[in-house]
């Protein structure tokens, strides 16, 4: 670092990449860059100095009061107000074994939850089993968990195509093609199966659960949980609760969502809840500038130099948002994973 071309391009480089990351919408760690340049070129007099007053700057910008409000509403998001569940959860049976179901089994499995994984068919079974598999096989390769670990894990999920064992269930996590009355039946037809003190959750992006558990025989029980794709790396969890939806229930989901790590948000049962009406106006207006003519790529770049971090037609493209936007099409096989 003492040679002048060397430093300067090490420095450059890291710049470079700073602005890939960030599209130079946060000014700390262009600051940082900047204070090590004049610390290796003058000193550590000269970088305390620069280093003092760079924070000085940072600490009044937008961007550090835009974060410090994040930290605390996410803070804030990591409790359970409505305090402890009536019941410990030890059994989570996931109905679906689409990309979402996997996933809600992905984030459970490793938290010591028994996770029993439905699905109609052994093919669909298998490539939920499969996707599972693959991002613990990840970690191994990685070196955040061991082969050990890896089998305690897996020893956690049992994944089945009949109705065995649900007896056993505390709650079940429903996450199949957006149909209200597919998702009617399926209630109707577990509530067979599992014991009086089961919760049912939907997993659902824009139906209405107080409309889900119409015919429920405890609709105090039902709920919504909203988990977004890939369940696994997005935190949030938005939980829905209906006008009958108890307390108690309420209080078993946040539980549940804390333990699998997420960021939880507790809505009213109220047309696209909060998150797809927040989103179905931008979606909205893509369609627009798409007609006017402007590339799928060029709205990426202008919505990820805006500060998303993704690009807006990406993000639309994605599965997940495309079935909210614009109505999710019926799948292909006997599957009722979404």
């Amino acid at each position: 670092m003492l040679n002048s071309y060397v430093r300067n391009y090490i420095l450059s480089q890291a710049q470079a990449k700073v602005m890939s990351q960030t599209q130079g919408l946060y000014p700390a760690p262009l600051k940082i860059l900047d204070v090590i340049q004049q610390t290796l070129e003058n000193g550590s007099k000269v970088g305390l100095n620069a280093e003092a007053e760079a924070f000085a700057d940072l600490a009044i910008t937008n961007e550090s009061k835009a974060l410090i409000s994040l930290f605390h509403g996410r803070t804030e998001c990591k409790k359970n107000k409505y305090g402890k569940p009536e019941r410990e959860i030890k059994t989570i049976a996931i109905i679906g074994a689409g990309e979402i179901g996997a996933g809600i089994a992905h984030v459970s499995i490793d938290k010591d939850f028994q996770v029993i994984l439905y699905d109609t068919t052994s093919s669909a079974l298998y490539h939920g089993q499969s996707q599972i598999i693959k991002s613990y096989q990840n970690y191994i390769k990685r070196n955040r968990i061991t082969s050990t670990e890896y089998s305690r894990i897996l020893s956690n999920l049992n994944c089945q195509t009949t109705f065995d064992n649900l007896e056993k269930c505390d709650i079940i996590i429903e996450s199949v093609f957006e149909d209200l009355k597919l998702k009617q039946n399926i209630l109707n037809e577990l509530e067979q199966y599992i014991p009086e003190h089961c919760i049912f959750a939907s997993n659902t992006y824009i139906l209405s659960i107080h409309q889900i558990a119409a015919n429920s025989r405890r609709p105090h029980k039902v709920i919504g949980m909203h988990y977004f794709s890939p369940v696994d790396k997005v935190e949030l969890l938005e939980i829905i609760r209906a006008k009958q939806t108890s307390d108690n229930t309420i209080c078993t989901a946040v539980s549940v969502g804390l333990k699998q790590g997420k960021i939880i948000i507790i809505v009213n049962d109220s047309p696209g809840f909060y998150t797809t009406r927040l989103l179905i106006f931008s979606f909205i207006e893509l369609f627009y500038l798409l007609q006017e003519g402007l590339l799928p790529n060029d709205i990426d770049k202008a919505t990820k130099k805006f500060g998303f971090h993704i690009g807006l037609a990406i993000l639309l493209d994605s599965g997940v948002a495309s079935r909210v936007a614009i109505g999710q099409l019926p799948p292909k096989s006997n599957s009722i994973a979404t």
